[in-house]
């Protein structure tokens, strides 16, 4: 039931946009869609004595759909009553359905004009979209907006090929094979799931084939790339780029030049057609024939069906939610592909989003969706953002404010999945060149070397494993682990703001060389080590939680102690520990200012229990609390000689760390 305040709000400010009217509410309530528009749904729920004539006194944008709809059957001599539909999802606001019209029944349309006159008008917020098949001009019109109107903001490419134009190959739908062409053609591009569809591939055996004529109508093509074929003939386009056809996939040499090349293929492309509802490369693209769209709608008046609505913004943020129903928003590749391009094309099984750099719309709305448009390109928001708020000096990329951005690329790529756990870093490849692009970082094994301390104080988010591939990763990268990382662990806002870094952070192992033309997986390190021996170490019990971010801390969490009294505690470790204590050492990375309280120097650990939480600072009361009395410190395990491998990270109190006896020392980290 509606409370007295609603029923008075609308009454008084009238239906908001996005929200249901009272009448409609209770029909919903009812199971009763049937009677919306007719004399026992007439001002239901409303006081009596605010109705005049029996006229209705609020409209909501279900209302108006329904009684247009049903006002235009009767003036065609149809039937204006349908059978009551049950929906099967909570369906309180507009944001959560689809109006649907059949085959000449637009009535937010052409197909409207015979409604004129009528006292229901049409609705200004949501509109109409076609049933099965998707509407082709709509797009068209999409992105001849976007490329008249929105400029330089979304036609630039930002990410531009050293020398001539990058060389690729594109498939020509009119021809149906493929050309050697380069990047300044005007072309798609295609980004999908494969699954476990069996996919044609673009081998040597049959390259030279594939680039004649008709070839491409030849072979066992997936569904998806079939219908995006279709899609781009139908946008009276030409040339399309995907990558099972596009790369030589049995010619390394080829294969590596366009994986590096990947933020100029996806960035020049007019648009990327992105499959996001598909689980595979045969599911096709939803409403692009033969693929239909809307199986499960519910009539709900004549010509008038109604579907429930995706939020964009949830099937992009899939990996939080772990519902599996939106496989492309898990996967590394698939999120590296839309984020280095301009403009989207998404398809989801309901309907299409259109997203540029300037904002996000969907077939259903008038205007821009402004809630589905947040965290779309963050790469756009963080070229902006620099530019915006950085000097052309100020934007150097030692700058620590920029390593928030790095920050967020590496939390969400780490929780991606990928099917071949050597592409760690080649599906990571575009995004390095974009943000090499925008802030000038150059890169050693995803590590940007000009914040070097910084990004190695990664944490895990649960328990993680070492990375089994042919290509070996080094254990000091988050590249060398399979698991999902984060740095708020150690890096927060009080040790790392607006101030320089050099204000709140020092250095002190020495790593060389740092160079990105150095493909060794070795660093050699000076500083100082010391035998975990040399320390009492224990397994949290309880599990902790991120101070600043609410969020529950790995499990894999070990406190350090004073050896002297092991109730003493000093330190603290995020990751897995091995079973031989004795090989273990403790490095010491640098000394932070402050660590992540405001009111302490020390760090403050905040214990979770069922939902409630006690904090508690981590030193004991015999180590001094006051400036630089943390040092961050990477445990490792010793493989041989001065040869290591990291195992976990941590803080230790800079007194506890002297009393410990460190010794200066030479070694390597693997």
């Amino acid at each position: 039931m509606s409370s007295w305040r609603e029923i008075r709000r609308q009454i008084d400010e009238g239906v908001f946009e996005n929200e249901l009217c009272i009448p409609c509410k209770n029909a919903l309530a009812d199971s009763d869609l049937a009677r919306i528009g007719t004399p026992a749904w007439v001002n239901d729920g409303l006081p009596k004595d605010e109705v005049e004539n029996g006229k209705p006194l609020l409209y909501c944008t279900l209302c108006k759909h329904i009684i247009r709809a049903k006002e235009f059957a009767r003036r065609n001599g149809r039937a204006s009553q349908v059978p009551n539909a049950r929906l099967e999802w909570d369906f309180d606001a507009m944001n959560e359905g689809i109006f649907i019209h059949e085959d000449n029944a637009d009535l937010d349309g052409a197909d409207g004009d015979a409604l004129q006159g009528f006292p229901v008008e049409r609705c200004n917020f949501t509109k109409t979209i076609r049933h099965q098949w998707v509407d082709f001009e709509i797009i068209k019109r999409w992105i001849s907006d976007c490329e008249g109107v929105h400029g330089g903001v979304c036609s630039s490419h930002h990410y531009k090929p050293r020398g001539e134009a990058a060389s690729i190959l594109l498939i020509d739908v009119q021809q149906g094979c493929l050309i050697r062409a380069t990047s300044e053609l005007r072309y798609f591009a295609l980004s999908y799931v494969w699954g476990d569809a069996k996919q044609f591939l673009c081998l040597k055996k049959n390259f030279d084939w594939l680039l004649q004529p008709g070839s491409l109508s030849q072979c066992p093509i997936t569904q998806t790339i079939k219908d995006a074929f279709t899609l781009v003939a139908e946008l009276e386009e030409r040339y399309l780029w995907v990558d099972t056809v596009c790369i030589v996939q049995d010619d390394p040499a080829d294969k590596m030049i366009q994986i590096n090349q990947m933020a100029t293929i996806y960035n020049r492309a007019i648009a990327t057609i992105i499959a996001m509802s598909g689980h595979s490369a045969s599911s096709g693209l939803p409403g692009v024939h033969p693929t239909p769209r809307h199986t499960s709608s519910a009539v709900i008046a004549p010509g008038l069906r109604i579907v429930q609505r995706a939020s964009l913004a949830y099937a992009i943020n899939e990996y939080n939610y772990g519902t599996q129903e939106y496989i492309y928003s898990t996967r590394a590749w698939t999120y590296q592909e839309r984020l280095l391009s301009r403009r989207c094309i998404i398809f989801l099984k309901e309907q299409l989003f259109f997203r540029c750099s300037t904002h996000t719309i969907s077939e259903d709305r008038y205007e821009p969706d402004i809630g589905d448009s947040a965290g779309l390109n963050s790469l756009d928001g963080a070229r902006a953002w620099s530019h915006t708020n950085f000097s052309q000096d100020a934007r150097h990329p030692s700058n620590p404010e920029f390593f928030r951005v790095y920050e967020d690329q590496i939390v969400e790529y780490t929780s991606k999945n990928m099917g071949i756990p050597a592409d760690i870093l080649n599906a990571f490849n575009g995004i390095q060149t974009a943000l090499a692009e925008i802030f000038g970082f150059t890169f050693m094994q995803g590590i940007p070397i000009e914040l070097f301390h910084l990004a190695l104080l990664w944490t895990p988010v649960a328990a993680m494993q070492r990375r089994i591939s042919d290509v070996a990763f080094p254990s000091w990268s988050w590249a060398g682990w399979v698991g999902r990382v984060r740095y708020n662990d150690l890096i927060t806002p009080a040790n790392i703001s607006t101030q320089r870094l050099v204000d709140n952070f020092e250095t002190l192992a020495v790593f060389e060389p740092l160079q990105k033309q150095n493909p060794s997986t070795e660093l050699r390190c000076r500083g100082e080590i010391v035998s975990l021996t040399n320390f009492d170490l224990k397994k949290c019990k309880e599990r902790l939680n991120s101070t600043y971010y609410s969020a529950l801390v790995t499990s894999d969490i070990y406190t350090i102690h004073s050896a002297h009294d092991t109730q003493q505690r000093c330190g603290i470790i995020y990751g897995s520990i091995p079973p031989e204590p004795t090989s273990l050492s403790l490095i010491q990375l640098s000394r932070l200012r402050r660590a992540n309280s405001m009111t302490r120097f020390g760090p403050m650990i905040s214990f979770w229990n069922d939902g409630s939480v006690r904090e508690e600072a981590l030193h004991h009361e015999r180590f001094t609390d006051g400036e630089w009395c943390t040092s961050t410190v990477l445990l490792v395990h010793k493989l041989d000689n001065d040869r290591f491998e990291r195992v976990g990270i941590g803080q230790v109190h800079s007194q506890a760390w002297k009393e410990a006896a460190p010794q200066k020392k030479t070694f390597w980290l693997v």
